[in-house]
């Protein structure tokens, strides 16, 4: 395994504000995320390519763990390789330090950027620009959640000739500590298109679904002041999607205002919910969550009457029914 060639532009990013991190990769191999990307949410990530060495990741991560440097990680990869001008592998901290190296029998062109927050690093690439459009990419939309930013940088690379075979796999994996899926783990995006004639595309198609099934619920789950920007982004980002599923709306609603948080967001989605999906007595409970969450206990008390009268045996109604009775007598 350790002569495998894992050919791949990549890149390696942080936010150091979220304390998000994660690493994207592109290449003409079947499931480039199987190998290359390497992610503690707590420490950092390791991407290692070319003619890749596995071990390099795990490794790695635990030399992070133990406070190296990137530089000193990769010092102490290379005492430990006698083919390490074969390799080409990249160390990222939670602090941004990030450092690469790119052997000398790397297939060309091969190279690497580093700076503050990300490391970009390609080998068998059409040019030396594909990384240049791929850092423009990344810094031109810092505005955005750092999945988006990671996936844009990959297009910008491919769009410039990526790797010079073609295509075929991509993967974007981000971690943030306690992200992951009702909290159980850090994998807030975990995205691997492994076989396809058109990865990039596929990647955006699938993350445009994530970042409101999954993303945006952590963040609101985790709810603090540093992951607000990323939560306003992409709630104004749904407001304007025209092709939104009721139950997408209807689940950030309830996110929001079971939390008592951007509550008239909430009720705006859940609304959005109702004419999508007019007879589901689900959606009418949220939207009376959310008139509830604002104080006006007459109109949650009006809706939750409607679901009532669609699922007339419906204990969960009838209870709210009466707590919200009890809230409208006080």
């Amino acid at each position: 395994m350790i002569y495998f060639l894992f050919s791949t532009f990549s890149i390696i990013a942080t936010d150091t504000i979220t304390k998000e991190i994660g690493i994207g990769s592109c290449s003409k191999v079947l499931g480039v995320g199987f190998l290359v990307p390497w992610i503690d949410p707590e420490y950092g990530a390791v991407a290692t390519q070319s003619f890749v060495n596995v071990k390099f990741g795990k490794l790695g991560l635990e030399l992070l763990k133990l406070g190296y440097s990137p530089k000193e990680i990769i010092d102490i990869l290379k005492s430990s390789d006698s083919l390490f001008e074969l390799r080409q592998v990249g160390v990222l901290n939670i602090n941004g330090d990030g450092y690469a190296f790119t052997g000398n029998k790397n297939f060309p062109y091969a190279g690497h950027i580093t700076s503050k927050g990300y490391v970009i690093l390609g080998n068998l690439l059409k040019s030396e620009n594909v990384l240049k459009e791929m850092e423009k990419a990344f810094l031109s939309n810092i505005n955005k959640p750092l999945a988006e930013r990671i996936i844009l940088s990959l297009e910008a690379g491919e769009k410039a000739g990526g790797d010079r075979r073609g295509k075929q796999s991509c993967v974007v994996i981000v971690k943030l500590k306690n992200g992951g899926f009702e909290g159980i783990d850090d994998r807030l995006v975990e995205i691997r298109i492994d076989d396809s004639k058109q990865p990039i595309e596929d990647l955006k198609r699938i993350y445009k679904n994530w970042q409101y099934e999954y993303m945006l619920i952590s963040y609101i789950r985790l709810s603090n002041k540093n992951l607000e920007s990323n939560i306003k982004y992409l709630l104004q980002s749904m407001k304007v999607s025209k092709d939104l599923s009721a139950d997408s709306y209807n689940n950030i609603a309830w996110e929001l205002c079971s939390r008592n948080i951007f509550q008239e967001v909430g009720l705006e989605f859940s609304l959005k919910a109702n004419k999508l999906s007019p007879k589901d007595a689900n959606i009418m409970d949220t939207i009376a969550k959310c008139y509830e969450s604002l104080g006006n206990y007459k109109e949650a008390l009006n809706w939750l009457e409607k679901a009532l009268n669609i699922e007339k045996n419906n204990n969960y109604f009838k209870s709210r029914i009466e707590q919200i009775k009890g809230l409208i007598n006080e």
